[in-house]
């Protein structure tokens, strides 16, 4: 266990929130903390307060940070993702597959969002799905999203899709269409870079490493992963249903609608608008 968890091990023992644990040690902000507790930065001030708190003294704390720096480097990654072209017609036909295969086995005629969010990757893929406050990883920055597929441990579980509740790019709670659709996007990575049978060949992800997701990322299989979530939670034929199948619509006479029913926000909507070639007003 880490310096990190084992504050946060504490932390949660004496039932105090981040925010309460902060004015208590006379931190800066809870985001410090946060950032302690997922092991992303230590400040050498802070040592004497937290090995105060942990009650061990002042030499240990230093040993161990200093073992967990040596640790990281051995555990880095040598290897590095080879981005394969995969056309974006192959992204929808897989999506609207997996909503095919959603509904059969569950027996569901529509996807209710978001309250059947969490079970679609469990059906799919037997992937779990956790919400929490901070997700931190190597890019040094805290992230919106990340996969831990078999074998890659995130709290000792596998096979687990975690999402951040917290807005990464400003103060506040990310908004239900933002989890839905990180969500979605880390389902995408599972579905297309670590599945045999979409047929790209090994080395798409390293199958033993998580696969974290930044703000901002435009990596090829950042691009792929949001195109297979926007093509899954807002599928082309359902869409062009629900718009009479016109070429040009009035968003803000169908916004609130075409939102509603498929749980996504305003910047998603028009995005998966204009990849479809439908033009509004």
């Amino acid at each position: 266990m880490t310096i990190g968890e084992d504050i946060r091990k504490k932390r949660i023992e004496k039932r105090l929130s981040q925010r309460e644990l902060t004015a208590l040690l006379g931190l800066k902000d809870h985001s410090m903390l946060a950032k302690i507790e997922s092991g992303l930065r230590f400040p050498r001030s802070s040592v004497p307060r937290f090995a105060e708190w942990l009650e061990i003294s002042e030499d240990e704390l230093f040993r161990r940070l200093n073992q967990e720096k040596v640790e990281k480097s051995l555990l880095a990654p040598k290897a590095t993702v080879r981005p394969t072209f995969l056309p974006m017609e192959r992204i929808e036909a897989i999506a609207l597959e997996d909503r095919k295969k959603y509904s059969r086995i569950t027996g569901a005629t529509r996807i209710n969002l978001p309250e059947d969010r969490e079970k679609i990757p469990q059906v799919l893929f037997g992937l779990r799905v956790v919400f929490t406050d901070y997700l931190s990883g190597p890019p040094g920055e805290m992230l919106y999203g990340g996969l831990f597929p078999e074998g890659c441990y995130y709290h000792y579980v596998d096979k687990v899709i975690v999402v951040s509740t917290q807005w990464v790019k400003g103060e506040g709670l990310a908004s239900e269409e933002t989890k839905t659709f990180q969500l979605f996007h880390e389902m995408g990575h599972y579905r297309l870079h670590l599945d045999e049978d979409v047929g790209l060949g090994p080395g798409q992800l390293l199958p033993d490493k998580p696969v974290y997701c930044s703000s901002g990322a435009s990596k090829p299989l950042e691009f792929q992963a949001n195109a297979y979530a926007s093509a899954f939670l807002i599928p082309e034929p359902q869409l062009r249903e629900l718009i009479g199948n016109r070429k040009i619509i009035d968003l803000q006479e169908h916004e609130r609608k075409l939102r509603s029913e498929f749980g996504v926000s305003r910047k998603i909507l028009l995005q998966r608008l204009n990849r479809l070639g439908i033009k509004v007003m």
